[in-house]
C-alpha cells in the first residue's frame, strides 16, 4: 500500500480568539456518492476544480490571539467557494479558494459553537450552539438571518453533534445526546422534537426525495459499551413519526450518510484496525468492508470526502492526519504539520483539498493526491 507524507508550510495570516473545550469526533456530510467501489490513484486536472488550489497548498491560516486559543471545528461549504471555522468566541468565514477572510463575528463563550454546516447552495451558515440554538447567517455578509430555539433538553455531551439542511433549504435539523430537533427555516417555527436516547448522534441525513429523515446514534468514541451499540433510525418527514429501527452488530462506532443517504458510512476501533464499513439503508446490508491497520492511537477527528473513496483521521497526541484511499488496494497519506491535537477536518467537494483545524490555533489547508 502506497503512503505519502506531506509536511505542512507556515503561513500566519489575521488571528481571532479562540478558546474552546475539546470534543472528540466530526465527520463531514458529502455531497455525491459515485461509486463505492471504484477508486483511483489519479489526480484531476487544476480545470477541474473551483479554483487552482494546488499552487497555494499547504497553507496555514492562524487564528491565535492568546496562548491558550484553539480552534473547535472547521467546514467546507458544499460549493466549495467558503470555508467556515468557529472558536469559543468567533466564527470566521474565509474564501475556500485564497483562504482570506470573508467576515468574523463574536459569539458570547457560554454558548460556544458545537457544528457548523452550510445550506447547500453555499447562501447560509448555520452554526449549532451548545445552548441548543440554531444561529442562520448570511454567507455573504455576516449577518444574522434568524435565531432557531427549541429548548436544552438534549445535552452536548459529545461536542459534535451534527446538523443539516434539507436539500431545497426549507428545514434544517440539529441533533445531540438524546434527540434531534427540526426546524423550518422561513419562520423559525420549531416543527417537531425526535428522541431517540442517551447517546451521540453521529449523523442526520435527508433521503433524496425527502421524505425520510434518518438518524445514526452510537456509543462515545474510544468507549467500549456493548449495550450502546450504533443504531440508525428512520423518521417519516410527513408527520416526524419512527418508521424504521435498525440496531448494528458493531461498538465502539462513528458514522455518516452520503448525501442521497442510500449509504451509510460506518467506522469502528478494535485493536489498532480501523473498520470501515457501507450499509445500504434500503435492504439493510453491507456492501463494502475495509479494514485498515491503524495502530494504537487516539484518534480526535474524522472525516469521509464526499465521493466516500477517502477517509481522513487526526492523531491526538502528534497533531498528525492520516488518510486512507479506503479500496482494498487504496494507498495512504500521512500529513504532519500541527503542533498540537486535531480538533476537525473537513474535505473540499472535489476531495482534493482537505482543511483540519487545532490545539495550536490554526486551520491548515493540505493537497490530496489519492484519488477518489
Amino acid at each position: 500500500m502506497r503512503t505519502q507524507t506531506v509536511t505542512g508550510r507556515s503561513r500566519a495570516k489575521q488571528c481571532f480568539a479562540c478558546r474552546v473545550s475539546m470534543f472528540l469526533w466530526v465527520f463531514g456530510v458529502g455531497l455525491v456518492f459515485p461509486s463505492l467501489l471504484a477508486a483511483s490513484d489519479s489526480v484531476p486536472d487544476d480545470s477541474q476544480t473551483p479554483c487552482g488550489m494546488s499552487a497555494m497548498l499547504p497553507d496555514t491560516v492562524n487564528l491565535r490571539v492568546e496562548s491558550r486559543d484553539y480552534v473547535n471545528v472547521v467546514r467546507f461549504s458544499s460549493n466549495g467557494q467558503w470555508v467556515a471555522a468557529a472558536t469559543n468566541t468567533t466564527i470566521v468565514v474565509l474564501n475556500g479558494c485564497t483562504h482570506q477572510q470573508l467576515w468574523h463575528v463574536p459569539i458570547d463563550s457560554p454558548d460556544s459553537v458545537s457544528m457548523l454546516t452550510f445550506s447547500w447552495d453555499g447562501g447560509v451558515l448555520a452554526a449549532l450552539h451548545h445552548n441548543g440554538n440554531v444561529v442562520l447567517y448570511d454567507v455573504a455578509n455576516g449577518q444574522i438571518i434568524t435565531i432557531l430555539t427549541g429548548g436544552t433538553e438534549f445535552a452536548t455531551l459529545y461536542g459534535r453533534d451534527p446538523i443539516v439542511f434539507s436539500a431545497d433549504g426549507a428545514l434544517i435539523v440539529g441533533g445531540s445526546a438524546g434527540g434531534a430537533r427540526v426546524w423550518r427555516v422561513a419562520d423559525g417555527r420549531l416543527l417537531a422534537v425526535l428522541y431517540t436516547r442517551p447517546a451521540p448522534l453521529y449523523g442526520i441525513a435527508f433521503s433524496s426525495d425527502g421524505m425520510t429523515l434518518t438518524t445514526i446514534e452510537g456509543n462515545a468514541v474510544g468507549v467500549s459499551n456493548t449495550s450502546t451499540p450504533a443504531r440508525a433510525r428512520f423518521w417519516s418527514t410527513t408527520d416526524w413519526s419512527l418508521r424504521d429501527t435498525y440496531e448494528f452488530d458493531t461498538y465502539t462506532s462513528v458514522g455518516d450518510f452520503t448525501a442521497d443517504a442510500k449509504h451509510l458510512m460506518i467506522v469502528t476501533f478494535k485493536g489498532g484496525v480501523v473498520r470501515v464499513q457501507y450499509w445500504d439503508a434500503s435492504d439493510h446490508e453491507f456492501v463494502l468492508n475495509r479494514e485498515i491497520a491503524a495502530g494504537n492511537e487516539n484518534y480526535t477527528a474524522g472525516a469521509f470526502s464526499p465521493s466516500g473513496d477517502l477517509f481522513a483521521l487526526g492523531v491526538a497526541k502528534v497533531g498528525t492526519i492520516r488518510i486512507w484511499n479506503i479500496a482494498p488496494s487504496g494507498g495512504e497519506m500521512v500529513l504532519t504539520g500541527h503542533t498540537d491535537p486535531i480538533t476537525s477536518v473537513s474535505f473540499s467537494p472535489d476531495g482534493r483539498v482537505l482543511v483540519s483545524a487545532s490545539f495550536d490555533g490554526t486551520i491548515r489547508f493540505w493537497p490530496v493526491t489519492l484519488g477518489g
